[in-house]
């Protein structure tokens, strides 16, 4: 996004406040096609407005704001709130915006770099947390194809969310990626194989709950699970395309400080890791 649409999007969040009676707080961040914005509702609540650029509610947007629409109605603590899509005419150009709630507690990647990594009570609350709102996702038929520490955000009172469902799949609809690419869409230091080597046939919640072990063992142990001493990102990435096992130096750290259940949510092929999301959870609950 230029300079220049940043400012027109943030002129339609304001214009869009003051004909709504919203105060307008700050711009809170901006990606390729929306730029997202701080606002106040006159009940107090804090909001996240999204506005979009002209023609960028794309059919993967447009599944984004379904799956957040369709989770809403879960309530789910560790699930966004998503509240309403709306039109609004600015300028002779109809933009399209969208209202959420707002978390103000940082996202996990940020506490990493600011406090370093998590202990290990830390990382079994985040990990029962996350794997309850997969259940809920799951139970939706959704895929988010994206979880990454960034993508884990806490609100004020400590509650984790996962958010930016921006490549979320939905399993009962054809899919948006084409099969004949090489990869799959999703970061790919948090991507499962399946997801690297684009076999889409495979993908379902266990996809989620790879990339959901890989965050958690940065949080913990400060190194990707498949990493070997000396490697670099894209020989681990390398290592989980070509369904290798998880590291050594891995495994012996998850036993020594009784995480066993990384362990199998990290596996390379999805039939080894936890069949539905009431096992994960029960799994991290003994822990």
């Amino acid at each position: 996004m230029t300079p220049g649409e940043q400012m027109t999007l943030t002129a339609v969040a304001q214009a869009f406040c003051s004909a709504r009676g919203l105060s307008f707080s700050r711009a809170a961040g901006h990606g390729a096609f929306k730029a997202t914005f701080r606002v106040l509702h006159s009940d107090g609540r804090i909001l996240a407005l999204k506005v979009y650029l002209p023609g960028a509610v794309t059919q993967r947007a447009v599944r984004e704001i379904e799956a957040l629409t369709e989770l809403s109605k879960t309530a789910h603590p560790s699930l966004p709130s998503f509240l309403a899509l709306v039109g609004h005419d600015h300028g002779g150009t109809r933009y399209v915006i969208s209202a959420e709630e707002f978390l103000g507690g940082g996202s996990l990647g940020e506490r990493l770099a600011r406090d370093g990594l998590c202990d290990r009570q830390e990382v079994v609350d985040l990990a029962v947390q996350v794997a309850s709102a997969l259940a809920e996702v799951a139970g939706a038929g959704l895929v988010h194809r994206d979880i990454k520490p960034d993508n884990l955000v806490f609100r004020d009172d400590g509650t984790i969310v996962l958010v930016d469902f921006g490549l979320v799949r939905n399993l009962a609809l054809h899919s948006l990626t084409q099969t004949w690419l090489a990869q799959g869409p999703g970061t790919p230091l948090y991507a499962a194989a399946e997801q690297l080597n684009n076999d889409k046939h495979l993908i379902d919640w266990r996809t989620d709950q790879f990339s959901l072990g890989v965050s958690l063992a940065f949080a913990a142990y400060g190194h990707h699970p498949y990493e070997h001493p000396g490697d670099n990102a894209d020989v681990v990435v390398g290592r989980v395309a070509a369904r290798e096992q998880p590291a050594p130096d891995f495994l012996g750290w998850t036993a020594s400080v009784g995480l066993a259940p990384l362990v199998q949510m990290v596996q390379p092929w999805t039939a080894s890791r936890y069949r539905r999301p009431a096992d994960l959870i029960a799994a991290w609950a003994a822990v």
